[in-house]
């Protein structure tokens, strides 16, 4: 009586169990598909600026500056699209 029971049980609770693992399974391969979506802000670094062709020590200093300044642009942009892929 008691292994007739238990296999009614068995037959009647299966298909339900196979549906919840089924599910669990979806779940778990779902959170290992996350995507992150890079803002189109971090897809484009500063411009170079352009070489100045004559002038002054200052104008030569001032494009260092602006040089500088654009490469850290890309630097800062990279690090940031680094840490969300991570």
């Amino acid at each position: 009586m008691i292994r007739a029971l238990v296999a009614f049980l068995y037959i009647m609770w299966q298909p339900v169990l196979m549906v919840f693992a089924c599910l669990i399974l979806a779940a778990l391969l779902s959170a290992c598909a996350t995507t992150s979506t890079i803002p189109p802000q971090l897809l484009s670094c500063a411009a170079q600026p352009p070489a100045p062709v004559s002038g002054t020590q200052r104008d030569v200093g001032l494009y260092i500056v602006d040089l500088a300044a654009a490469g850290d642009d890309c630097r800062t942009k990279i690090n940031t699209i680094r840490g969300l892929q991570e």
